[in-house]
């Protein structure tokens, strides 16, 4: 792990449950604390059938998979068979048996870390599969009630708090992965950094290098299946006009808005300037509305995460560091945009949108075949600053 206490935390989904927001915080206090750097990946899906993970908690010493269990009473844990509960003297069923679903959740990552050591050269098992490099865990948060009768699992432990915390900082079950194998299989998994990591752990992060990797990762992804642009022209206000060139235009500080049909190219051309800036060294971060739920940092987060394991923050915080030093990435522009444009109603918030209206090519090219659908020349409305 890195040599600094970084206790870096990614995540699947927001967390929404008080009681694993809780045990979140107070495990990244206890490992920073005691000096142990640690990756933390929470609230995450894996596997073919989507198996959902409380966490997944990585030290130096060990990678544990951990079940979450809040109760509030003192249970009976079955090896198999339903857990109960012990409420006023009377036995009450719980949902499931959390031996069973850590122990489902332990091979469904097994089978993801296969399919991305495959992928990428990544390291392989040690023991012949990847659960069998993972420690499988139910935490009973905060520790195991009085009262409570714990039958042993073969395969899966049953554990308070305070034995988990010091579980992981002593030698056991681990893959012999480092930490760029890991930045690797969080970029695979799509998770994102969560907002609240250690300013130091951030900062170690925030580094042209990983800038530059960002852009390399983004062009290969976007570019390979890329069509090449239809060319037209388009008319501002009744007059013909070329093409705007939209890189230069968002490097120079405008805000733009491309409006048209559906079918009519927007996307394509905006993939193709992000790809450009990307080559030319600025932070292209693709955002594409259907994806939006409710929340816009998590909405930003997930943009980024296939690249890098930055927040977006950090992310255009590091370009601009990058750009003002004289290094490799003196060549760029000066002028970083430094405003956030907010679209609504169909229009830049607070900004004038002029139209353009797009003029059909003199002589209609070929149709070009790309990704099982048709590409054809601009002919919808489009707008710009």
């Amino acid at each position: 792990m890195n040599n600094t206490t970084a206790v870096d935390v990614f995540l699947g989904h927001p967390l929404v449950d008080a009681t694993e927001k809780h045990f979140l915080a107070r495990l990244r206090r206890g490992l920073a604390l005691q000096g142990v750097p640690a990756r933390i990946l929470a609230n995450l899906q894996v596997g073919d059938d989507f198996r959902q993970l409380d966490f997944v908690i990585v030290t130096d010493q060990r990678a544990v998979v951990c079940e979450l269990k809040g109760y509030a009473d003192a249970v009976v844990a079955r090896a198999n068979g339903r857990w109960q509960h012990i409420v006023n003297g009377s036995l009450l069923e719980l949902e499931g048996n959390p031996y069973r679903q850590v122990q489902d959740g332990g091979y469904a990552l097994s089978d993801t870390m296969r399919a991305f050591a495959r992928a990428t050269g990544a390291p392989g098992p040690r023991k012949g599969k990847f659960v069998k490099d993972l420690e499988l865990v139910v935490c009973l948060y905060p520790a195991i009630r009085a009262g409570s009768s714990v039958e042993r699992h073969r395969w899966v432990r049953a554990v308070g708090y305070d034995e988990l915390l010091a579980r992981v900082q002593q030698p056991g079950s681990r893959l012999a992965w480092d930490d760029e194998h890991w930045d690797a299989f969080v970029r695979h998994l799509g998770l994102y950094r969560d907002g609240e990591d250690a300013e130091a752990a951030r900062t170690l992060r925030g580094s042209t290098v990983v800038v530059d990797e960002y852009c390399a990762r983004f062009v290969s992804a976007r570019q390979s299946d890329l069509p090449a642009l239809v060319p037209t022209s388009v008319l501002i206000d009744g007059a013909p006009a070329d093409r705007p060139d939209v890189a230069a235009k968002l490097t120079g500080g405008h805000d733009l808005l491309l409006h048209g049909a559906s079918g009519q190219g927007k996307t394509l051309w905006a993939a193709q300037a992000a790809v450009a800036l990307a080559q030319a060294g600025q932070v292209p971060i693709w955002l594409s509305a259907g994806a939006y739920e409710d929340d816009f940092s998590t909405f930003l987060a997930r943009a980024v995460a296939p690249y890098t394991t930055l927040t977006a923050s950090k992310l255009v915080a590091g370009r601009s560091r990058g750009g003002a030093d004289g290094g490799p990435h003196r060549r760029r522009p000066q002028r970083v945009p430094r405003r956030v444009a907010r679209v609504a109603d169909g229009r830049l918030a607070g900004r004038p949108v002029a139209r353009l209206q797009p003029q059909r090519a003199r002589h209609r090219p070929a149709r070009r075949r790309a990704a099982g659908r048709s590409v054809r020349p601009d002919r919808g409305a489009t707008r710009a600053r």
